[in-house]
């Protein structure tokens, strides 16, 4: 038998119920996937918005576009390659800080 087995039936209030509706549907999780990880701890964040997700994309088109200007910049001597790289990997870290904040949950408690 697995973990995930175990059948738990418990009692809200209607407020309690649309709350916890409501959060898991922001969240874009079900109920039962959010509960479980406010057991752990966390409390999910709203799903990312269409502008969060577009956001991103651009971020990342810019990323590609510098990657590829860097490749013929180092082939052709015309850049610092090392400058550009090392912008380039910034702006990788900034796109993974922008996801970690937007989507990671928040601890509750410790």
């Amino acid at each position: 038998m697995t973990d995930t087995t175990r059948k738990v039936t418990f009692t809200l209030t209607q407020a309690e119920f649309d709350k916890l509706d409501s959060k898991a549907h922001k969240a874009k999780l079900s109920k039962t996937d959010y509960f479980r990880s406010m057991l752990k701890g966390l409390a999910p964040k709203d799903a990312p918005t269409p502008d969060f997700k577009l956001l991103v994309e651009v971020l990342c088109n810019i990323g590609n576009t510098m990657n590829q200007i860097a490749q013929v910049a180092n082939n052709t001597g015309n850049i610092n390659a090392d400058v550009y790289m090392r912008e380039v990997r910034n702006l990788d870290a900034a796109i993974y800080d922008i996801r970690q904040e937007m989507t990671a949950p928040e601890r509750l408690w410790r």
